[in-house]
């Protein structure tokens, strides 16, 4: 395990932080849109335009730390349950798995920290309490329906376009568009986290324990339903890396050149 940490300390630091630069993004998006003292709140009291604002917020910071230099190189899974489906797929070793899901964990961790800080009234309002997730209205049950449900189709389109020829490219905007969607419609029911670690570190600081049981369940089962449903399709999966045209190194099992070879031959027959 040691030897992993030296050889692939850079892609772990990345994926570190590139939750902690999204964890900042939802808590600072969440204060904007909810925090009583915000000038942005009163702008936008219907619930559901805080929930449109606050998706597409979220999916254009998917769709910037996918893309970015952090994102490239250790492949932006920004997920403990992704990158868990991925070692259910073999497309990454069991020890870089085990360093992802610390630097995934520590990058919620750094983020929280560092909001409780710089603005510890605002995220520590009732209203934001560092964007803890609750079942909705409509009970446990139907929030673990959500959360379960969100992270299948994630997960499932997520594994199709990236890796069908030419549609690859565009895995972040699949991505950022399924996060716009699920903000807006299904996070009435949940809170639409689909993360495990933000879940229960953000319960921790918040000090808001409901239905975590659910926020933990849902997307390790339901990702790697999804994992087991895409396979059932017969399709290759190539790489764990949810972008890979650039020249950074890969540190995953990975097939991605077999792809670019589809690629070329389906181009070379239009020509």
């Amino acid at each position: 395990m040691w030897k992993a940490l030296q050889k692939h300390w850079p892609e772990y630091f990345c994926e570190a932080a590139l939750v902690a630069l999204f964890v900042l993004a939802d808590c600072l998006f969440t204060v904007f849109l909810k925090y009583g003292g915000s000038p942005f709140a009163p702008l936008v009291t219907p619930s559901y335009l805080r929930r449109l604002c606050l998706g597409l917020a979220l999916g254009g910071a998917t769709v910037a730390l996918v893309l970015s230099p952090l994102g490239r190189i250790s492949g932006a899974h920004m997920n403990p349950a992704i990158t868990l489906t991925f070692l259910l797929l073999r497309k990454i070793k069991p020890f870089d798995a085990a360093w992802y899901v610390i630097g995934q964990t520590a990058g919620v961790v750094l983020a929280l920290v560092l909001l409780a800080v710089t603005i510890p009234k605002p995220i520590m309002d009732p209203a934001v309490n560092y964007a803890v997730s609750t079942p909705g209205p409509a009970g446990e049950l139907a929030a673990f329906a959500g959360e379960f449900g969100i992270a299948f189709v994630l997960m499932f389109i997520v594994l199709w376009v990236n890796n069908t020829p030419f549609l690859a490219r565009l895995t972040p905007w699949f991505a950022a568009c399924l996060v716009v969607l699920f903000v807006l419609v299904e996070s009435p029911l949940s809170g639409a986290t689909m993360d495990p670690a933000f879940a229960t570190v953000a319960d921790a600081f918040g000090h808001v324990w409901t239905g975590w049981w659910l926020y933990v369940a849902s997307p390790l089962l339901g990702m790697p339903l999804a994992a087991w449903a895409y396979s059932r399709t017969r399709r290759s999966v190539y790489c764990a890396k949810l972008f890979h045209y650039s020249s950074h190194r890969c540190i995953f099992n990975c097939q991605f050149p077999a792809l670019l070879a589809r690629e070329a031959a389906e181009r070379g027959r239009e020509l």
